[in-house]
């Protein structure tokens, strides 16, 4: 639909590029120690205690367990914490669904993906 347009040479090459990637798929066996690797962070006895209490569990995906009272009451993180952070590609990618959307723009708030086509920003 949207490179149809582009004409039928563009259409072709994108469907080749396609089949390229099928035919090139390689299954690679992880071992099961990968599962939980997030949670087997290396710590230090250096580490600020923001860091030990609220960055290692929201990088362990267990940011939901932690009480509201853990926080800043204004939800400012201090400073130099960044250091600390592992960061890696999202676990969970929103989808943005136009149908749904009254353009309120709160999702910019809480979103740390940028606004592109595929999300339709």
């Amino acid at each position: 639909k949207v490179y149809g347009k582009k004409g039928e040479k563009i259409v072709q090459m994108n469907i080749q590029a396609v089949n390229n990637t099928l035919a090139a798929l390689n299954e690679i066996a992880y071992p099961d120690t990968w599962k939980t690797a997030a949670a087997d962070t290396a710590t230090t006895a250096e580490e600020p205690d923001f860091v030990k209490n609220i960055i290692r569990p929201i990088l362990a995906q267990q940011g939901d367990a932690l009480p509201v009272s853990a926080f800043s009451p204004d939800g400012v993180f201090p400073v130099d914490t960044a250091k600390y952070e592992k960061r890696g590609v999202a676990i969970n990618v929103p989808e943005w669904i136009m149908e749904n959307c009254i353009q309120c723009n709160q999702c910019s708030f809480v979103c740390p993906h940028p606004p592109g086509p595929r999300y339709g920003g």
